[in-house]
């Protein structure tokens, strides 16, 4: 049954009304949000859609089509080559996608080589809430370049121009730029220096483009792509902004391939733009495949996210998102090695550890274990515990430094630990410099308060454990903090 204006208005998630909006002629094809088995979203050009009428609502900018909420009736129509701006209907895998932001605007480029070829750009405006149609430039006036079907796009690093490749009316390549200020269109003075197939990012200082094994940059006052390093690496890879400021990481595939046959993409590299050890291979315990079994790519662009919980996340063509957190990310330093037992020497020995509470309690380890950890290196090489081979501890408790050098021998943690026993393990980490334990622990605390139950079961002494633990280890609990926050007032609000 269709709405009538005299009818009740539907309900948003929100429980607000919803308002029958018009759309206006210049918008592009409605991308609705509720996708029932009625949607007309990908059928029909909508003039009008409902929306709520609450501007606070998670829900406001949502737009639902008259199939999933049926609406009034009005001069909608059904999709035909007269209507239809560019083609999203049955022609989604034919079409290739390049988002830009620049000037404060989302530019979004769509290339359809079924329908129109792209002859089109459209810019969102995200204070106006508009959308403006803007043309390619077909015809050669005022020295303005002539293009079609643009397949890559990137901001460039002064923030108000984009740079794009597209073809020329003779299907040749061409590369230009693409004036936010003026929406203007100039060509680009270089060929392209490679394939970069949409591999963009942009740091603080430059743009990152990447073709299959090689990294080029534009800085800020160039006017050229320029060769920076070579990056060893197989199909796929994609850039992103790395976590701190001026590095990208690069994500790729490691060889390896899932049960389908598919290849699984990690983490590889993370560089650091313009300086003095520009590439750090990188691993992750976390991958996802490159194709789905479904035969579904992803697509070449890498979105980081985040203030506080920071990550990164990938799509594919049928919408699919996946991420990775920052802790996901692992350097080299950040990965267990199992111990090197070189007996040729000769047995070094072992390491005795002195404890005060209890008195005349003691722990032991050899040397060999402790000597892959640069505190413990430099304990044994030049202090006078190397001598005698005798190390007091004063700020660790018992059992927290025995699950400690349980985990140096073995590369593990109980996965019945608490988390106090967690927290407690992280702060020891911190202080005595073992990376990977660190990760561990920190890894293994926010997986507890992610969950509900584990929250809830938790003293409230427990939980302030973990907070102060979060901000007494610094730049590494940043995310913890967050997490611990958020724990706290979604499952223990009172």
């Amino acid at each position: 049954q269709m709405y009538t204006w005299g009818s009740v208005s539907p309900k948003c998630y929100c429980g607000k009304a919803m308002d029958w909006i018009v759309r206006g002629p210049n918008q592009p094809p409605l991308l609705c949000y509720r996708r029932s088995p009625t949607c007309v979203a990908d059928r029909m050009w909508q003039s009008h859609a409902w929306r709520c009428t609450c501007t606070a609502c998670a829900h406001a900018y949502q737009e639902i089509c008259r199939g999933c909420v049926p609406g009034p009736l009005c001069e909608d129509e059904p999709c035909s080559p007269d209507n239809q701006h560019f083609g999203f209907e049955a022609t989604a895998d034919k079409c290739t996608y390049s988002l830009a932001v620049a000037g404060g605007k989302l530019w979004i480029f769509v290339g359809d080589c079924c329908l129109h070829d792209n002859e089109v750009v459209w810019m969102f405006d995200p204070d106006a809430v508009s959308i403006d149609r803007i043309s390619l430039p077909t015809q050669n006036e005022d020295g303005m370049m002539t293009c079609r079907r643009v397949i890559n796009a990137c901001t460039m690093p002064d923030g108000r121009r984009i740079y794009f490749e597209a073809y020329s009316e003779l299907n040749a390549p061409v590369s230009g730029v693409l004036d936010s200020a003026t929406r203007t269109f100039e060509p680009w003075p270089q060929p392209s220096p490679g394939s970069f197939r949409g591999r963009f990012a942009s740091v603080v200082t430059a743009t990152v483009g990447m073709t299959n094994e090689r990294l080029y940059t534009i800085s800020r006052n160039a006017a050229s792509w320029e060769l920076d390093s070579d990056v060893q690496i197989g199909d796929p890879c994609m850039p992103a902004r790395g976590p701190a400021e001026g590095t990208l990481v690069v994500f790729g595939s490691d060889g390896k391939h899932d049960t389908s046959g598919a290849a699984l993409v990690r983490p590889r590299y993370l560089l650091e733009i313009g300086g003095q050890v520009p590439v750090r291979p990188v691993s992750s315990p976390v991958a996802i495949a490159s194709v789905a079994s479904g035969g579904c790519s992803l697509l070449p662009q890498v979105l980081r996210y985040g203030s506080g919980a920071m990550g990164f996340l990938l799509f594919n063509l049928e919408g699919d998102v996946f991420r990775f957190r920052d802790e996901d990310i692992l350097l080299p330093e950040q990965v267990w090695q199992p111990p090197q037992w070189d007996l040729c020497g000769g047995d070094p020995g072992m390491v005795t550890f002195c404890f005060t509470e209890p008195q005349e309690t003691e722990r032991k380890a050899h040397i060999y274990v402790l000597r892959r950890y640069e505190y413990f290196r430099r304990l044994l090489d030049g202090w006078s515990e190397g001598q005698t081979r005798t190390v007091l501890i004063e700020d660790v408790d018992v059992s927290t430094f025995e699950l400690l050098l349980g985990y140096l021998y073995s590369g593990s943690l109980d996965s019945k630990l608490s988390m106090p026993d967690l927290a407690a393990l992280l702060s020891a980490a911190n202080r005595y410099l073992i990376a990977d334990l660190a990760v561990a622990a920190l890894r293994r605390l926010q997986r507890a308060l992610r969950a509900s139950c584990p929250v809830r079961a938790a003293s409230g002494e427990a939980l302030a454990r973990v907070l102060s633990t979060a901000e007494a280890v610094g730049g590494e609990g940043a995310a913890l903090l967050q997490d611990a926050i958020e724990a706290v007032l979604v499952h223990r609000a009172e």
